[in-house]
């Protein structure tokens, strides 16, 4: 027995090789009237003009890109961008995230949505918490801060790492 005739409803024909109910034979007829399906254009990302592009000219002096801050981040840390993006919770992946977090919020003109979605679809408050866990670890071992994102990321690597050796029981 034909699936139309268990249902109770008469079939249509579409093409002579497809029996279809009324509804959905009536979609299909008005999906071949509007034509050839064309997928809309990929989104470009709104607050960078070039992620490629190392220095990106801001208000107030020139700023570093979003991709070169994490590039920086992946070459001090060793920890891979794909790792960076991850949703992984290991330790030394959250305190490379956490830096190039902060990274981003100190040399770019980004906001916390933004850095987010570079990090991986992260929500905003998961930034505000890594800018402000960097800015405390910063404060407990006395970070001096420099204008060179590599610099700043090898400093924060080390006052990390410094910090857990602290917090661990002896």
């Amino acid at each position: 027995m034909s699936a139309s005739a268990l249902s109770g409803r008469p079939p249509v024909l579409v093409d002579s090789a497809l029996c279809l109910p009324p509804k959905l034979a009536a979609y299909v007829a008005r999906l071949r009237e509007a034509g050839p399906y064309i997928p809309p254009k990929p989104a470009k990302p709104r607050d960078f003009a070039n992620p490629s592009q190392q220095l990106i000219a801001a208000g107030d002096g020139a700023r570093y890109s979003a991709d070169y801050i994490l590039t920086c981040v992946t070459d001090v840390t060793g920890v891979r961008r794909i790792h960076l993006r991850s949703h992984r919770q290991q330790p030394a992946l959250s305190r490379a995230r956490q830096s190039a977090a902060w990274l981003c919020r100190q040399h770019t003109c980004l906001s916390y949505p933004n850095i987010g979605r570079w990090l991986g679809d992260r929500d905003h408050t998961s930034i505000i918490y890594a800018c402000r866990r960097v800015d405390a670890v910063i404060a407990s071992q006395r970070v001096v801060e420099t204008d060179d994102p590599a610099q700043q990321a090898a400093r924060l690597l080390a006052a990390f790492e410094a910090e857990a050796l602290q917090r661990r029981p002896r």
